[in-house]
């Protein structure tokens, strides 16, 4: 940290803008109305008239923490090396929030799910306050967001130097339980529901039919338009000369013949989330420049006026936006699977499989992502491009923190799918970092289950602007 404030060059009080940064966990932008979807999100939607609206936005790690991860220290995920089911990082640079707070800036967390409590993520590196106490349990892996937003607001307003403010609201998140169930399918006579039971169930043993996963498609949509209703009264209270992001850490995903998850993929289903900023003297407008989450620390420390922090590896988005081409995204082993590599450009995406095959998708004929083809000859080499990127020298090494998880919260976070053995390695083995292929011995993937295509209902083009 000295050696930060010596980078920074400072010692007093901050001069910049305010930042809230907002995070709607597990929010795929194809279901919002915004993005063409149907999900209507009102209030979102107004924000969006004052902001720029970037239409390919992408996570490059399907998982709450490792997302959050490598947005609040521009790091690709084989850098920053998260475990997800312990409070610890492989991770010596600083975060955003330590940047900050170096530069004078006071800082503020305050989390809605049991992903980014402190003993599940460590995310509380640099927050002078980090607000994640709940009643976790078994049955309860979020807060409410009116109780987040009522936190935040409240630190919000006693602060009387420049401040950064991280907000993560969890609804979206499995369960899919809104409160007003038939809003998208009120015809509905099943027995499908969206509880963590039934989904269970159904990744376990499934049951359901093509008609049962569109009403649990529906309820998902129900709870994005409800959780648009918790951000109005937070809206409201950030002051206009404020930075305001607004994006998700991952999407969810109903199909594939993957269901009601999101971390062992790296379909555009899982990838593709919503990314919307407000800056003073920014134009709003939509920007089509493929980008991805490690390009936001970058983006939000230009805007405020400060100098970059030590380790990005991403770029400012504004006032001009640069493409990311490739733009590269790691997905979870699944349990007797391999790991994936993906390499997206705007009209193909190349997918490698952990010491085993290599596919691509043409995403210009094919966007569902449902014909495999051969690698295009702009990606055939993207492996190793994204191998000697992740070895670049950046700071890492700090002594493994690797503090494995009591077993409950173990027990919780494998029902919410966020454990993982390959988390383990991580974790304990600080020293070296496994490439993408580590020449694993060849076998078959676990066979999915039969896939029952869906297509997520449209409301036509998204709303004028």
């Amino acid at each position: 940290m000295m050696a930060l404030l010596t980078l920074l060059g400072c010692g007093g009080e901050a001069s910049g803008p305010p930042i809230v940064w907002i995070t709607l966990d597990t929010v795929s932008a194809a279901h919002m109305r915004l993005y063409g979807g149907r999900a209507e999100m009102p209030t979102l939607e107004r924000f969006a008239r004052d902001a720029v609206v970037f239409d390919h936005a992408y996570s490059h790690f399907p998982q709450t923490q490792q997302s959050h991860w490598t947005m609040f220290t521009s790091t690709l995920p084989e850098v920053h090396r998260t475990a997800s089911d312990a409070r610890t990082t492989m991770y010596a640079g600083p975060t955003i929030a330590e940047h900050l707070a170096a530069a004078g800036y006071a800082t503020g967390g305050f989390v809605g799910g049991l992903t980014l409590s402190i003993e599940a993520s460590g995310l509380d590196r640099g927050f002078g306050v980090y607000d994640h106490a709940s009643a976790w349990g078994r049955d309860n892996d979020l807060r409410p967001a009116s109780q987040v937003r009522a936190q935040a607001l409240a630190w919000m307003a006693e602060q009387d130097r420049p401040y950064f403010a991280f907000i993560n609201l969890f609804e979206a998140h499995s369960a899919y339980e809104p409160k007003d169930g038939k809003r998208y399918d009120p015809d509905y006579t099943g027995h499908a529901d969206g509880s963590l039971a039934t989904l269970a169930r159904e990744r376990s043993n499934p049951w359901m039919s093509p008609r049962d996963i569109a009403h649990v498609v529906a309820l998902y949509d129900a709870e994005l338009t409800e959780l648009d209703q918790e951000l109005e009264a937070l809206f409201a209270a950030i002051p206009a000369e404020a930075i305001v992001v607004v994006t998700s850490d991952h999407g969810e995903s109903f199909d594939h013949g993957y269901l009601f998850n999101h971390p062992e993929v790296v379909y555009d289903s899982v990838l593709h989330v919503p990314l919307l900023i407000r800056a003073p003297g920014i134009p709003a407008r939509r920007e089509a420049a493929q980008v991805g989450l490690m390009d936001l620390t970058p983006t939000v420390l230009q805007l405020a006026g400060l100098p970059p922090m030590v380790g990005a590896a991403g770029h400012p988005l504004l006032p001009e936006t640069p493409p990311r081409s490739p733009l590269y995204a790691r997905s979870r082993a699944p349990t007797g699977g391999r790991a994936l590599l993906a390499a997206r450009t705007p009209t193909a995406k190349g997918v490698f499989e952990e010491g085993g095959a290599s596919w691509a998708f043409d995403l210009v004929a094919d966007p569902g992502e449902h014909a495999r083809t051969a690698l295009p000859a702009e990606l055939a080499d993207a492996q190793t491009r994204y191998d000697a990127l992740a070895a670049t020298d950046l700071p890492r090494g700090l002594p493994s923190r690797f503090q494995p998880p009591a077993h409950e919260l173990k027990e919780r976070l494998e029902a919410l799918g966020y454990t993982s053995a390959e988390d383990g390695r991580a974790a304990e083995h600080p020293g070296s970092r496994p490439p993408i292929h580590p020449g694993a011995p060849p076998g078959p993937p676990p066979g999915p289950r039969p896939e029952a295509t869906l297509q997520v209902e449209s409301a036509g083009p998204p709303p004028p602007r």
